[in-house]
């Protein structure tokens, strides 16, 4: 079987060499021009193969880089979404801080009629007990005045 396929590959190689032993030199040239064509189309193949490679790579790098975009994305996104919630807990606390404030002055100013009304009781009272101290000071001496003339009228 093996002497076969010798056989047969040593006709067909003989077959061929004759063929192209009996090719003229206009076969030949048009031979040399389909080689010419042959050759420039397997570098052809080869270019476009080869830009291929790069237009994958180069997409590859693209397609890397768009998800490192995508995922900075969703990073300021998140950032913006606490931006905005920290906005929101300032808003909420500056409103707080404004009803205290508000707050503050309403006590101050009950605080100050508080004091004023304290002030004008303790103004009384300091004149009631003065009133109180003359009285007692008018007892006194109406006291002194009774002892000092009491002995003429008894005697």
């Amino acid at each position: 079987m093996f002497s076969e396929t010798t056989n047969s590959m040593a006709e067909e190689s003989d077959e061929i060499l004759s063929r192209l032993r009996g090719i003229s030199s206009d076969e030949k040239s048009e031979m040399g021009k389909m080689k010419c064509r042959i050759d420039d189309q397997a570098r052809l193949i080869m270019m476009l193969k080869k830009r291929n490679d790069e237009y994958i790579l180069a997409n590859m790098s693209l397609d890397k880089h768009s998800i490192q975009l995508e995922q900075q994305i969703e990073e300021l996104n998140e950032q913006l979404e606490e931006q905005q919630t920290n906005k929101d807990k300032i808003e909420e606390l500056t409103l707080t801080i404004e009803q205290l404030k508000s707050l503050n002055i309403q006590w101050e100013l009950k605080e100050q009629q508080t004091n004023q009304r304290f002030l004008f009781q303790n103004q009384q009272y300091q004149k009631v007990q003065q009133d109180i101290l003359d009285f007692k000071q008018q007892i006194n001496n109406l006291q002194q005045l009774l002892k000092y003339f009491l002995p003429f009228f008894y005697s």
